[in-house]
């Protein structure tokens, strides 16, 4: 059954973070969906990028991804600017990044660069998306070839004004080209932005100030970043003409929408904040020198999220799982202990590693208590070994209670897809944009039957389809260790579509195709595709023959909003455009699919099966 509260509130959320696409599994009954949410933010109304931009990074959950799920910028060698919504804990210890990138396609084979470190800004509130700013440490990635060379971009440090209203901004990602629906098609675009005053875009979100950045179009829309391009850059020209990085992609209502700008983390607001936390990640202010500088090092190293320094259940502790619980890091000190009497109790974690050198071994000790009670006291024991074979350093951390973490797991991918569960059992599934609840027990798939899947630890999902050809409906094979394995139908939430296509035609091979947008929001960008070539004509007389998938699932036209009028379908419009097959061919009802969720229905004199 599905939990309509939860649902709903998810739901708002879900048109306010601009986040990657997410696979999401969520554990804990009392859990707040703002860390999680996935939301629609990638470049609509732009172009594929004409020119390499050696800067840009996309984010992969590990090295075998073949998928990003945020943008970055390169700023230093090592060293990338990104969104602290990017940043989960639970993939800091597996988090890549591909750089030198032709495209995105095929991540894994642009050789991915592991993430040796991560700080996310200390204030950063997922309420509010203020302070949406993180900074990635990255492996020696000297000797690798990429596609193409990876080199860093400036980033601003001018803090005399906000970003003048009407300037020129770029924006660069591999996100969602269309504002319904998903076209993730691996190519890196771009789009020329204006910059819009500070107190016009308040008028939309109330919470706007001088460390954001506001842009778009607001009177029209059709211009944006969108899914998947959170993270990435926002680039402008400074006095010399040279580029520079002036904003992070943090979030918006929708994608392209008018009235509904995006909103940036201005990065001259944070000019001083990173080279800080670049000093801290490359270890200049390694922690034999102070506990204040340990204290650094251990929160970044340790993994640091949300103001938390998560403890994991690597000794075998029955009721500590994985990341449930961690130190409140606005209370996490470490004091000088180099004398006796260090706390001596249960190994509850560790955390081991080298910096410059020296070797950092930091445990976590349950002092007293069970976890979670208020009798419980825990703390930290870190001791640093210099290479030179002097006396070991050691800081203890002052004791306290751990804080329940809520057990949260992701796999991220490029397709907008959501899995929420409590701990019992899964709640619901959001595949392609479109919200099922868990049905009755199904057939596990053949190998070769799954649409989609994507895991991380020990947590997976698979969808597939079941059912004759005339027929299908989606099932998902889950996995997880509160559950084990499950099989189970998914039942559509909302069948009705505000968005509805068809085809009418007229002869054996050709006819008429008509979008009709009844929903609220503006359509920008969309792509037919069908298992069979055709042609498409326009207005104007142009033709448009259709182009084989990579993928190998049929032949597609992609109408650019940015370049044919057919692009765009404003709300409570409607398209109408020709269309010709190659070939007589019978299609049935559901053959062709608009932007991977939206089903065009046949009717007219060819023959439906």
């Amino acid at each position: 059954m599905v939990n309509i509260a939860l649902f709903s509130s998810f739901l708002e959320e879900l048109a306010v973070v601009r986040l990657l696409s997410v696979l999401t599994i969520i554990l804990g009954v009392t859990t707040s969906c703002h860390q999680e949410s996935a939301s629609k933010l990638k470049i609509i109304g732009g172009k594929p990028s004409a020119e390499h931009h050696p800067w840009f990074v996309q984010l992969m959950s590990d090295a075998s991804s073949t998928e990003g799920f945020c943008g970055g910028t390169l700023v230093a060698p090592r060293v990338v600017v990104t969104a602290a919504h990017c940043v989960d804990a639970e993939y800091v210890r597996t988090l890549h990044v591909g750089l030198g990138m032709v495209d995105g396609e095929n991540l894994h084979l642009n050789k991915p660069v592991k993430v040796e470190g991560i700080l996310a800004h200390r204030d950063y509130d997922p309420e509010t998306s203020k302070n949406d700013i993180a900074i990635l440490y990255l492996a020696d990635y000297q000797g690798v070839e990429f596609e193409r060379p990876a080199a860093p971009l400036t980033f601003s440090r001018d803090t005399s004004s906000p970003e003048a209203e009407g300037r020129p901004v770029m924006v660069v990602g591999l996100g969602n080209a269309t504002s319904v629906g998903d076209i993730f098609d691996g190519v890196i675009r771009e789009v020329e932005l204006p910059v819009l005053a500070t107190a016009k875009c308040d008028e939309k979100y109330d919470n706007v100030d001088g460390a954001q950045i506001c842009a778009g179009n607001w009177d029209n829309g059709g211009i944006d970043s969108c899914q998947g391009d959170s993270g990435g850059p926002m680039v402008s020209k400074d006095s010399a003409g040279s580029e520079v990085l002036v904003g992070v992609v943090s979030y918006g209502e929708g994608c392209a929408q008018k009235g509904a700008p995006g909103v940036y983390t201005r990065v001259a607001s944070f000019a001083g904040w990173i080279d800080q936390a670049v000093e801290t990640l490359k270890g200049h202010n390694s922690g034999q020198q102070s506990a204040g500088s340990m204290e650094k090092l251990l929160t970044t190293r340790c993994v640091s999220q949300f103001g938390y320094l998560p403890v994991e259940n690597r000794a075998g502790e029955d009721n500590v799982r994985d990341t449930t619980y961690g130190m409140n890091l606005r209370e996490f000190k470490l004091i000088d202990s180099d004398s006796p009497g260090l706390p001596v109790g249960t190994e509850l974690d560790k955390c081991q590693f080298e910096d410059h050198g020296h070797a950092v071994d930091a445990r976590w000790i349950r002092m007293s208590g069970s976890t979670g009670t208020p009798d419980s006291k825990v703390a930290v024991i870190a001791t640093v070994t210099s290479p030179d074979g002097s006396a070991a350093k050691t800081w203890v951390s002052r004791p306290q209670r751990l804080v329940y973490l809520q057990d949260t797991l992701s796999c991220q991918s490029s397709m907008g897809q959501v899995i929420l569960a409590d701990q019992r059992k899964f709640t619901y599934v959001v595949y392609k944009d479109v919200f099922y609840a868990l049905g009755e027990p199904a057939a596990d798939p053949a190998d070769n039957q799954t649409t989609w899947g994507c895991s991380i630890g020990d947590a997976s999902i698979e969808v597939y389809e079941i059912g004759d050809g005339v027929t299908k409906e989606l099932a998902a094979r889950i996995h997880h260790r509160s559950i084990g394995t499950v099989s189970v139908k998914l039942d559509r939430i909302d069948r009705e579509s505000d968005l509805s296509a068809g085809i009418d035609w007229e002869s054996s091979t050709s006819g008429r195709l008509k979008i009709e947008n009844k929903s609220t929001e503006d359509l920008f960008t969309w792509k037919l595709v069908c298992p069979v070539k055709y042609t498409m004509t326009l207005a104007d007389g142009t033709s448009m023959s259709a182009v084989q998938e990579s993928s190998g699932a049929g032949f597609s036209v992609l109408m650019d909003a940015a370049l044919v009028r057919e692009g765009t379908v404003r709300s409570g419009a409607a398209v109408d455009v020709g269309i010709k097959l190659d070939s007589p061919v019978r299609l049935s009802g559901s053959a062709c699919v608009i932007n991977g969720a939206i089903v065009v229905e046949s009717t007219g004199q060819v023959a439906i099966h």
